[in-house]
């Protein structure tokens, strides 16, 4: 993921109750969901371990 997408990941996500789910594993991947809380509303999703670090960082 690049480091533009990030940050508008990160300015998008300020604005929602945030749930990550990773139950869900597909062939030893896990899907990563990220979610609005109140609405439910899937905001990104993604098989990469990385991308959720990248997304929570300073």
């Amino acid at each position: 993921m690049n480091d533009e997408r990030v940050n508008e990941i990160r300015d998008t996500l300020k604005e929602y109750v945030l749930s990550v789910d990773g139950t869900y594993s597909y062939k030893d991947k896990t899907l990563y969901v990220f979610r609005d809380y109140t609405t439910g509303l899937i905001l990104y999703a993604s098989l990469s371990r990385d991308d959720k670090h990248q997304l929570f960082q300073p």
